[in-house]
């Protein structure tokens, strides 16, 4: 293996090396034979510290190359390590979009500070955005666009997109929109109609009419949907006036859905916040797990509450622990199946809080079936290990009894928590592990204390 294959197996290590010895050229130089991913491994690897003089070294051009392959989580962190005005320098080389996304991420004085130091009009835009939530169009949109008068003549917009190419060319541009006096969007005109066009033709008379666009306040669910209908590359923003406010491309609502899943996951699995990369220093990362670990210690805690309750039960009947764990499991793996399916049907403004009833008619149909097949199978298998056909209908009974509460509760959950205006996939995870083990615990217990006087 030659030295340069030794350097790719584990880049961050010369990375590090160099950037304490403030070697700008063997920085450049090992970046650039670095891949992308490669390149956002080994920053990863890199402690904090590291990563912020690494972006503070680097040209802000190239730095804001690397701040769009990292992950958002990551690329704001670095920005709340590196000095404000390395900050602002790297922020204005980003799409608009991705700069509010950022400035979110941070303590409120610094993105301000952060603000103060970017050129006035990209702040002022900035600001704009921040005012929208980020799931939405006017969060996600960009302001970077091209706009023209309705009576605009084909030469004079070609001439305008000549004299100022260079600050378009950094544009991400497909179409063109076409304005009242009003500025509310009249229509939409393609590049190639555009060129081909006559030289004094309106450029009105080359717009597609009425065409599809968004509120400011429209949800990230509606516009997947939107795009899931329509093939364009993106939808014009309109404010509450009907004026053209900016550009929601279809990359960036789903990239913004892929976000909100990864966070959804992390939450349903107890992450504080729905975020965390192990480039995070482990105080922050410990918080996060440790607190709701901490709340689901006590909440375990009423499950063997129920257990101590039918201690002489038990000791009476000590085949039955066997199967106490299955019996959790199972029930909290139908509970987390209805969680998901829930989760998914609000997030695709399928269900509301108010279709209660609707969900636990739903799942009452769909549960009944496996629970008579599970709880009918792990009833033969108590039968048939221990030789006691009591066993088996006590755990059975309990089994296809709990997967049918689990499944009810679960797909319950996240309307529950959604009208108490907390965040479904946060909470439901460990209150439904509660229920269904309380439930089960008791169940199997208390059929087990029924049955007691016969068994032989």
């Amino acid at each position: 293996m030659n030295e340069k294959e030794q350097r790719l197996r584990r880049p961050w290590q010369e990375l590090d090396r160099d950037i304490a010895q403030q070697d700008r050229e063997a920085v450049a130089r090992c970046l650039r034979e670095l891949g992308s991913d490669q390149c956002t491994h080994a920053i990863a690897r890199l402690s904090e510290e590291r990563q912020a003089e690494l972006f503070g070294m680097l040209e802000p051009g190239q730095g804001a190359v690397l701040l769009q392959a990292l992950p958002e989580t990551q690329s704001a962190r670095i920005l709340h390590s590196v000095s404000d005005a390395t900050a602002a320098r790297l922020l204005e080389q980003l799409p608009s979009d991705q700069q509010a996304d950022l400035l979110n991420q941070m303590p409120r004085r610094q993105a301000d500070r952060i603000l103060a130091v970017m050129r006035p009009d990209q702040a002022a835009e900035v600001r704009q955005l921040l005012r929208y939530a980020r799931d939405s169009a006017g969060g996600l949109m960009i302001r970077q666009y091209l706009a023209y008068p309705a009576d605009a003549e084909a030469q004079q917009v070609l001439a305008d997109l000549r004299m100022h190419a260079d600050r378009f060319r950094k544009y991400d541009v497909q179409y063109i929109y076409v304005l009242d006096g009003d500025g509310k969007l009249v229509g939409v005109v393609r590049q190639r109609d555009l060129l081909l066009a006559d030289a004094k033709q309106p450029i009105v008379t080359l717009a597609v009419p009425n065409p599809v666009g968004v509120h400011v306040h429209t949800p990230l669910e509606e516009l997947e949907r939107l795009f899931d209908l329509y093939p364009y590359y993106g939808l014009p923003v309109l404010d509450e006036a009907g004026r053209l406010v900016g550009v929601v491309r279809r990359q960036d609502v789903e990239k913004a859905g892929e976000e909100r899943t990864g966070r959804s996951l992390l939450k349903l699995a107890g992450i504080v916040g729905g975020d965390e990369l192990r480039s995070m220093p482990w105080r922050v990362r410990a918080a996060k797990r440790g607190s709701w670990l901490t709340i689901n210690l006590f909440l375990d805690l009423m499950a063997a509450l129920v257990i101590a309750a039918y201690e002489d039960t038990l000791s009476a009947w000590v085949a039955l622990a066997i199967f106490l764990p299955v019996l959790s499991d199972m029930s909290a793996n139908a509970g987390v199946q209805a969680i998901a399916v829930s989760l998914r049907e609000l997030t695709l403004g399928l269900l509301r809080p108010a279709d209660v009833w609707h969900v636990v008619r739903k799942e009452l149909t769909t549960s009944l079936f496996n629970a008579l097949l599970l709880g009918g199978c792990i009833g033969l298998v108590a039968w048939w290990w221990k030789g006691m056909p009591l066993l088996g209908v006590v755990v059975g009974a309990a089994m296809a009894l709990n997967l049918v509460i689990a499944a009810c509760v679960g797909g319950v959950l996240p309307l529950l928590m959604r009208w108490l205006g907390q965040d479904p996939a946060m909470a439901s995870g460990p209150i439904l592990t509660t229920i269904t083990d309380c439930c089960g615990f008791f169940l199997a217990l208390q059929l087990a204390r029924l049955a007691l006087p016969y068994v032989g």
